[in-house]
């Protein structure tokens, strides 16, 4: 009796303090998300302001803008900040983290897709330490330090999470709403 006692207090500190295992991550994120009776036209325009508002040129990032058929493709990147384990201060990566967006629209509702996460060396063009969904990193623990190759891949895990909710806070504002912005 005692250690069921035991167990239910210990228990939480168990199960709050894991971390996420970066080796089990697909770096597959991909959801359809209902947006009350707002018009797929006006969902793209939000999503446009989206790619504006978060990426450094809305211009690079957009590959595919099909008014028409209601989807927005492109590439996206960012520089992963992972921490040095000697000397403890934040430093940024050699290299960038490159992926996918494709957003989906109707009526009411639109899809995102992020997926393609490849870590590439500082020309942004060759293959550092590759599939963010390997275990290891493509150039090996000796070219990326398995510490490092791990804090990149949770980096890019919370980061792409956090677009994701300013994605979906973006689709649901009242900006661009399809009226007249008077000033």
């Amino acid at each position: 009796m005692k250690r069921i006692a035991l167990l239910t207090i210990f228990c939480p500190l168990f199960t709050f303090g894991q971390k996420i295992n970066e080796d089990t991550l697909s770096f597959f994120y991909s959801d359809i998300v209902a947006v009350d009776s707002i018009p797929a036209q006006v969902l793209q325009s939000r999503a446009r302001l989206f790619l504006t508002e978060n990426f450094k040129s809305a211009k690079d990032v957009i590959q595919i803008d099909d008014k028409d058929g209601g989807i927005i493709v492109g590439k996206g990147s960012f520089i992963p900040v992972f921490k040095s384990t000697g000397l403890g201060s934040a430093l940024t990566s050699r290299g960038f983290v490159k992926f996918y967006l494709k957003l989906q629209f109707k009526d009411g509702k639109f899809k995102y897709t992020f997926s393609d996460f490849v870590h590439v060396s500082d020309d942004g063009e060759s293959t550092y330490g590759g599939s963010l969904a390997n275990k290891k990193p493509q150039c090996g623990y000796f070219g990326l330090a398995r510490p490092y190759w791990h804090q990149i891949k949770s980096y890019t895990d919370t980061n792409v999470i956090d677009l994701i909710d300013r994605l979906i806070r973006t689709m649901r504002s009242s900006e661009l709403n399809g009226k007249s912005n008077s000033f």
